[in-house]
């Protein structure tokens, strides 16, 4: 399916200041951003979120991303045009940007998504400081680093999987 357009994303981003993120639309981080605490951000199916080196999003808030199997969210890396429009270089590597990192005990879910090509700087794809985040249907693959990494209490990650890590 072809997307609908594309949209940068940067600074705090929410339901109320740039999403809800909408089914079939593109979006790009050149500098990373931060779902602020006591705000929410939803991720309608089918988003793709494409990051520059070395970018995260750090969400402090409540981030809910609800993909299906027919329209999973993916996070990837502005490289990769295997999905979404023709953006970076076309080849895309592990390690290409850093990280979804989720703070805070905020009810954070993501359902149906992948997280390809993220783990720089020695860092996981998805790590979880003192949340309740959790995963379920989620592929993360081709990371520089682990796939997803508990750094204090989290939540349960259900019926999610790691592949193609580098051991």
């Amino acid at each position: 399916a072809s997307l609908l357009g594309q949209t940068t994303l940067s600074g705090q981003v929410d339901d109320t200041n740039v999403g809800p993120l909408r089914r079939g639309r593109e979006y790009v981080t050149n500098t990373g951003f931060t779902v602020p605490a006591n705000r929410t951000l939803t991720i309608e199916p089918g988003v793709v979120i494409k990051f520059a080196r070395s970018r995260q999003v750090s969400v402090i808030g409540k981030l809910v991303g609800a993909g299906t199997a027919a329209e999973p969210i993916v996070f990837t890396s502005i490289n990769d045009q295997s999905v979404g429009s023709k953006t970076g270089t076309g080849t895309p590597a592990r390690g290409d940007w850093l990280r979804m990192i989720f703070g805070g005990r905020t009810g954070s879910s993501l359902q149906f998504a992948e997280v390809r090509y993220a783990g720089s700087n020695n860092r996981a794809g998805i790590a979880c400081q003192d949340s309740d985040l959790t995963l379920r249907r989620v592929v993360v693959r081709d990371c520089g680093s682990d796939g997803i990494r508990v750094l204090r209490r989290c939540g349960q990650p259900l019926n999610s999987r790691v592949v193609s890590e580098q051991w």
